[in-house]
């Protein structure tokens, strides 16, 4: 990081500025990102309805992979993807799609067997299948994704150029499960969804640690509220689903900045900065960074985007 000291002195309304800004910066290309993640490898667990007991069940997730088996979380560092999108929640995090909710009679393609179909005919019209995450370990969040990039329900919505195009209806990448305020309960569409679980890297402390959801299976009207069968017992059944971390832990990330430190005197704090791209410049453009005060001095960081810059200080109006 350059540092760039400007001089000044006790009257005049313009400080001098002196300082053309050579700075030798190499220009990288336009940083490229990652789509989205995408749902394979996939371990539907699947939900049943039982017509004669009344009953949902979930298949065990050891059943689907195993004991002791578990989804690994992927690790993406804060620059994996683009921040504007609505995946970039996962920036910084281990995030895994493997495990999703499925239901097993979709494959038939009867839709008086559709599990859905059942519920409804037994419990009414606005009957559904909720979700509802009774407990989670610390530090895991869930996120809505739909399809396979998780943006959008057609699994080939992507561009001439590879990128994936968002649905912006279905508000994918918001929180679940009781992520940022969002509520514990979910009304399961009864199709194949492999939302989007995750960890922030920083609560990732030991190899391969495992991170768990409990969740309560039941039949719901449309506000999440439980029927219960005809004889006051309920349908519900629980599932815990686990996931484990990465098979090394992670410290956190030190980063060189590509900046140019500019300072002055802290006393002259009515002075404003400012840059053109020549010294006779009759456009000057104010540098949106409010100075931190380091040691008696003023000190901003600017970008060093450009092969050259002029700075000057300038009296406040």
């Amino acid at each position: 990081m350059r540092v760039l000291r400007l001089s000044t002195c006790l009257r005049p309304v313009w400080i001098l500025i002196a300082l053309a800004v050579g700075c030798g910066v190499m220009t990288g290309s336009a940083q490229s990102y990652a789509n989205p993640p995408t749902w394979h490898p996939m371990t539907m667990l699947n939900v049943n309805f039982d017509t004669t007991a009344l009953k949902l069940d979930v298949v065990d997730q050891a059943e689907k992979m195993g004991a002791n088996v578990y989804p690994v979380l992927t690790a993406a560092r804060d620059s994996t993807y683009d921040p504007a999108m609505p995946w970039g929640v996962l920036n910084g995090t281990a995030w895994s799609r493997r495990l999703g909710w499925d239901d097993p009679n979709r494959k038939a393609g009867n839709p008086a067997l559709f599990i859905l179909t059942l519920i409804t005919n037994i419990y009414g019209s606005d009957a559904g299948i909720w979700i509802d995450c009774v407990s989670r370990s610390p530090g895991l969040e869930a996120y809505l994704a739909i399809g396979k990039f998780g943006v959008n329900a057609i699994n080939n919505a992507t561009n001439a150029d590879g990128s994936v195009i968002i649905d912006p209806t279905l508000n994918a990448y918001s929180g679940i499960f009781g992520t940022a305020g969002s509520s514990t309960r979910w009304r399961w569409d009864g199709q194949m969804d492999h939302n989007t679980y995750a960890v922030a890297l920083s609560d990732i402390t030991v190899p391969d640690q495992l991170f768990s959801a409990t969740y309560k299976v039941y039949v719901g009207d449309p506000q999440g509220n439980e029927i219960l069968n005809p004889d006051g017992t309920s349908a519900s059944t629980t599932a815990v689903w686990t996931w484990q971390g990465p098979a090394t832990g992670f410290q956190p990330e030190l980063k060189i900045l590509h900046k140019i430190a500019v300072e002055w005197p802290g006393d002259f704090s009515n002075y404003v900065l400012e840059w053109a791209e020549s010294a006779d410049s009759t456009i000057w453009t104010r540098v949106d960074h409010t100075p931190v005060v380091m040691a008696g001095t003023s000190l901003v960081l600017v970008d060093a985007s450009a092969s050259h810059r002029y700075f000057r200080l300038r009296l406040a109006d």
